[in-house]
């Protein structure tokens, strides 16, 4: 064969291996080489040859671009904070329901999926999770925990097996102008005195 070469799809230019100046003699190969990124999820890429004397020749490759990664949103009674100008504002001492919401944000599964709060230690997860996210699969995981006076920050991270990660930051404030929970809760059981007539 005369005006041997080739081409590929996505990949464009390509070398030969041993020198054969456009011409092949029968049964004998030759080799060409390319290199090119597979992008993101599902790849195909077709390569093709031509000669003068014969039909194009073409054969497919397929590829999968894998992407790993997590995201995790956390919230103080409801609401997100990731800044400290966006602190929210608790009664001292009084305890605040935090939820932890961790997306696989990659296109592979998530094995091994936990989350951390630096102050709060392991958190819960919901009943039946057994650390498995499909892709774009959210889990919600749970802690309660109390404000101390003052400014206060707590740091969230998950991760899984596969090393994908992320963290964020809540931020709050513990304000003792207002009364705790606890104090409502025993100002209760003590109703104001009737007054005098």
């Amino acid at each position: 064969l005369s005006g041997v070469s080739g081409k590929s799809v996505n990949l464009g230019g390509r070398r030969i291996i041993n020198e054969i100046n456009g011409t092949l003699d029968p049964r004998e190969p030759a080799i060409f080489t390319a290199s090119g990124p597979v992008a993101a999820g599902a790849y195909t890429n077709t390569a093709t040859a031509k000669a003068t004397e014969a039909k194009d020749a073409t054969a497919d490759w397929h590829g999968f671009g894998e992407t790993k990664g997590l995201t995790i949103v956390k919230k103080g009674n409801g609401k997100v904070a990731t800044a400290a100008s966006d602190a929210v504002k608790v009664p001292a001492g009084s305890d605040v329901k935090f939820s932890y919401e961790v997306t696989n944000a990659g296109n592979v599964v998530a094995f091994g999926v936990t989350a951390t709060d630096d102050q709060l230690g392991d958190l819960t997860a919901p009943a039946g999770f057994e650390g498995k996210l499909e892709p774009g699969e959210t889990v919600v995981f749970t802690a309660t925990g109390p404000v101390a006076a003052g400014a206060y920050k707590n740091t969230a991270n998950t991760s899984a097996q596969n090393g994908a990660e992320a963290s964020t930051q809540w931020h709050g404030f513990g304000d003792t102008t207002a009364p705790s929970s606890h104090e409502k809760s025993t100002d209760s059981h003590h109703p104001p005195a009737p007054q005098q007539p």
